[in-house]
């Protein structure tokens, strides 16, 4: 992290606006903070105020490793849970992708769109069911913790309305009340499934 000397880190709560809790500059391609948690709490990280990555401030030493590709945190239980999922959906997300990179190059050698297109399709429904699934699984397994709130509204804030998976309304209609009673969860789902409400 050296090339990142100077820099200001800041841990802002998991909501629309952002409030920092924390910050800390980096020196000599470092930085710490320290303190109290009286529960775990997802925070967003942010640099140069962009968003960097996401993580579950909670008890114990955690380790963040920021390269110019990525950030991953380790350490403690539920950032571990964080970051192999994490990994998994980057997986699924990779692979959807060269799909579509694959398609355009067969197309620009001239193949035919239609039978391609059939293709290809089967492919990335096959894909997408696995990355949904993830998701899903994801989320209800993680039910007792901050995980299932953080990553909820992680993919409700990153993916329009339209292309959220089928069940995603229904992981909120069968979730216990401590999940349906947080105020963002309730938030985003009065202003997205108003219907519903």
């Amino acid at each position: 992290m050296y090339h990142l000397n100077g820099k200001m880190i800041y841990l802002c709560d998991f909501t629309e606006d952002l409030n920092p809790i924390d910050s800390a500059e980096i020196i000599h391609g470092s930085f710490k903070m320290k303190g109290n948690v009286d529960s775990a709490m997802m925070v967003i990280m942010l640099m140069d105020r962009r968003p960097i990555g996401t993580m579950v401030l909670e008890s114990g030493n955690i380790s963040v490793d920021i390269t110019n590709t990525e950030m991953k945190v380790s350490g403690t239980d539920l950032n571990e849970r964080l970051y192999s999922f994490t990994r998994k959906k980057l997986d699924y997300e990779n692979s959807l992708n060269t799909i579509d990179s694959r398609f355009a190059k067969r197309i620009m050698d001239g193949e035919d769109y239609d039978l391609l297109k059939k293709d290809f399709e089967e492919e990335s429904k096959n894909i997408m069911d696995s990355y949904d699934m993830l998701i899903d699984s994801f989320i209800r397994n993680n039910y007792d913790n901050v995980l299932s709130v953080g990553v909820f509204l992680l993919i409700s804030y990153s993916t329009p309305v339209e292309a959220l998976p089928e069940s995603f309304y229904s992981l909120y209609e069968n979730a216990p009340e401590s999940f349906k009673d947080n105020v963002n969860i309730r938030k985003y789902i009065s202003r997205m499934f108003p219907e519903k409400m």
